[in-house]
């Protein structure tokens, strides 16, 4: 589900060339009334995915080792190892685009943008290490990490709210509490900061990242703003921890088919739905685009949640065999690597650009699935070179440093799975 999700992300940013830089405009300002462009462009509430799964993984590999642990004492040690974990690749490609960057192309647009990225990591890269940078506005410097930041900040949070919760009862609670009073956060941005319901897919932002719209920056990349899927992620885990150490019977669950499949269909209707939002000539009242603000993104999270749950206890076999498929295994290793390094390389085919460019539906897939391609080959030699052998070197430290009662036991894959 991973690797599905970061081939939509870099599917969704390689078409910035052809929303910035067109000599058939028209085209693409008829294309806001197209279904179509509202399931593409209007995708970015999937990256909610990533933090339920984030959230799940902690909570279940923590309750794993709750066990035979006591865990307030690693909190620490928690925090460090995720931050060893997500800190090589993305120091080595934030190194690159400090300093040379600016050599990897020229045009009109080249000294505009890149260079002023340029200058913007030479002078915030420190934001960056310290998983700070989505809390920092108005900078160019990796823009698409604020992911990477709201994700630690939000790992933070889960791993005090579990470990200083004991019992699985007490964590329910907690966590369902947490996640109804997160409800109001994003509304209440919306309504005193008169934003928008959700981020506007324009050409006005695209070009420059999203960096200077007052929707991205105050209530989508924040850390607090993206704590409710976080907050399902780790009610998620909990549960299935709990399914594993129970006897399942799955037949009397087969009867719930029919809803299952009917979730992802509700996703996609979802996601629709946003084109509300930009409709020719009317903007919708204040206090409506802070309900819907409020509601978006947790009602989507709560059909992957349904989702999640459904696969795990195998409800049907259609979407399992395909999210089962042993590819999958194979390069979800590589998405972490592909998420930091794609905006880069999108960033020079197009700023790089002399010419305008000329939609048509048919270039932009070609361009996407190529975008896409080329990703995931320039991120083979990351892992294999840093990521992979750092995170060996770290392991074997750890394992060697920390006794675990469990025999067996890695403390850092259990902290750091989710990033492979």
């Amino acid at each position: 589900m991973k690797v599905i999700t970061i081939v939509l992300v870099v599917f969704l940013h390689s078409l910035v060339p052809f929303v910035t830089i067109l000599d058939n405009t028209q085209f693409l300002e008829t294309a806001y009334n197209n279904i179509l462009y509202h399931f593409l462009c209007d995708g970015t509430v999937t990256v909610q995915t990533f933090f339920m799964i984030s959230g799940c993984l902690t909570s279940y590999n923590l309750r794993v080792i709750s066990e035979e642990n006591t865990l307030w004492k690693k909190i620490p040690i928690f925090i460090l190892l995720r931050w060893l974990r997500l800190t090589p690749i993305y120091a080595i490609t934030l190194a690159i685009t400090a300093s040379w960057l600016r050599f990897a192309g020229s045009g009109p647009m080249w000294h505009k943008l890149i260079e002023s990225e340029v200058k913007d990591c030479r002078r915030d890269s420190w934001q960056n290490m310290l998983y700070i940078n989505n809390y920092f506005d108005n900078t160019r410097c990796m823009a698409h990490t604020w992911y990477v930041a709201a994700d630690m900040q939000l790992f933070v949070l889960g791993i005090f709210t579990l470990v200083m919760t004991r019992s699985d009862q007490r964590r329910q609670v907690v966590l369902w509490i947490m996640f109804v009073l997160s409800l109001i956060i994003v509304p209440l941005h919306t309504y005193y900061q008169n934003l928008y319901a959700h981020v506007i897919v324009s050409p006005k932002f695209i070009l420059e990242w999203f960096v200077t719209d007052p929707t991205f920056n105050n209530s989508y990349k924040r850390g607090h703003t993206n704590i409710p899927c976080y907050i399902l992620g780790l009610i998620l885990g909990l549960i299935v921890y709990k399914l594993q150490q129970e006897q399942i019977h799955i037949k009397k669950y087969k009867i719930y088919k029919y809803m299952f499949w009917a979730l992802c269909p509700m996703m996609f209707i979802l996601i629709v739905c946003r084109g509300i939002l930009y409709m020719d000539g009317v903007t919708p009242n204040l206090a409506v685009r802070a309900v819907f603000s409020g509601i978006y993104r947790p009602l989507f999270g709560l059909l992957m949640f349904l989702f999640i749950i459904g696969m795990v206890i195998k409800v049907e076999n259609v979407y399992r065999t395909i999210l089962e498929w042993r590819f999958w295994t194979s390069i979800v290793r590589l998405s972490y690597a592909v998420y930091i390094i794609h905006a880069i390389l999108i960033q020079i085919s197009v700023y790089s650009r002399t010419t305008l460019n000329h939609l048509t539906i048919h270039e932009a897939i070609i361009t996407s699935y190529g975008t896409i391609a080329l990703c995931f080959l320039c991120a083979v030699p990351l892992w294999l070179l840093v990521e992979s052998p750092i995170s060996q070197i770290i392991r074997h430290l750890t394992s060697t440093s920390i006794k675990n009662k469990k025999p067996g036991h890695d403390i850092y894959k259990s902290v750091c799975c989710d990033y492979k």
